[in-house]
């Protein structure tokens, strides 16, 4: 078996970080209780634990409904979903003009079910999944970004050749969700879903906070997530520590575009801060896709 792979592609994925994170958990990490990811998006992070010798509890969410859908439906229908996307995958037009054609009516299919992901019966349910991952791999750029109306509205990417999933792979991403306790809601909710007597580590990936260079194409969900919320999000991270868990949190890096915005220096000043270079491509022009520093964040505990 191959090394197993997330299932969509994402921009801003941390799979070429990996390394670097994997080195910044504790020492002690197996012997934590809970793992909990409550920022999923593609999930790299989530699938390398997974893959770990880590035998505690793993609950992981995200507040898109249908990103977590595919989870779930990985998880649990898997059998079904591979049946679907392997009709997608073989109805994808060689000619790229009629394929675009294709690609708009697979969108105004999935932007027609918006906000009802809940509302679905499980065969909608798998059909909607395979639609996720179908658009995310024939999109420009892996993109999941939504307009103000939650609506998918990323244009198809250039790709002659596209293949929107492994069989293999997601069977083995079937095997390894069973452990995984999956949400959907706001990070301050999946808190319901873990003993909090016992000790947990948290990673946290939310939205980066854009630099003034970067467009709204990083938005991946119809809300933003603006400084106040990054800062709502530093005051829930001081709460986790000073009730005996670790974190480990990874963001943009301001200084890129200016040495003197000090915004995650300050607001995480009780922690250590590592900056990193990483390759970044959501950059439409060539000469922005060059490699900047990201932050990785982690509680003082950790060393």
């Amino acid at each position: 078996m191959a090394m197993v792979t997330p299932f969509l592609k994402w921009a801003g994925g941390k799979r070429q970080l990996m390394n670097e994170i994997m080195s910044l958990l504790p020492s002690q990490f197996l012997q934590f209780d809970t793992y909990v990811e409550p920022f999923l998006g593609g999930g790299s992070v989530l699938i390398n634990i997974l893959g770990s010798e880590f035998t505690g509890k793993v609950v992981a969410g995200d507040l898109n409904p249908d990103i977590i859908l595919c989870y779930q439906m990985i998880k649990s229908k898997s059998t079904e979903l591979i049946d679907e996307l392997e009709g997608f995958q073989q109805n994808i037009p060689p000619d790229m003009e009629i394929r675009k054609k294709f690609y708009y009516k697979l969108r105004k299919e999935w932007n027609a079910s918006v906000n009802r992901a809940d509302k679905l019966s499980n065969k909608e349910q798998i059909r909607r999944s395979a639609l996720t991952i179908t658009l995310n791999k024939m999109c420009f750029n892996g993109l999941f970004r939504l307009n103000s109306k939650g609506e998918f509205n990323v244009p198809m990417g250039g790709n002659k050749k596209v293949t929107i999933y492994s069989k293999e792979n997601l069977i083995e991403l079937s095997r390894m969700f069973r452990k995984v306790e999956f949400i959907c809601g706001d990070y301050q909710e999946i808190l319901r879903s873990i003993d909090r007597n016992k000790r947990c580590f948290f990673y946290f990936d939310p939205p980066y906070r854009r630099l003034k260079e970067t467009s709204s194409l990083t938005m991946y969900n119809a809300d933003p997530f603006d400084d106040n919320q990054q800062l709502r999000l530093r005051d829930f991270v001081d709460l986790l520590v000073d009730s005996g868990h670790d974190f480990l949190l990874s963001n943009s890096d301001p200084k890129n575009v200016d040495a003197e915005d000090d915004f995650f220096d300050e607001a995480y000043k009780k922690y250590h801060i590592k900056r990193i270079l990483a390759r970044r491509s959501i950059n439409s022009k060539a000469d922005g896709r060059g490699k900047i520093s990201e932050l990785l964040i982690y509680s003082n505990s950790q060393t």
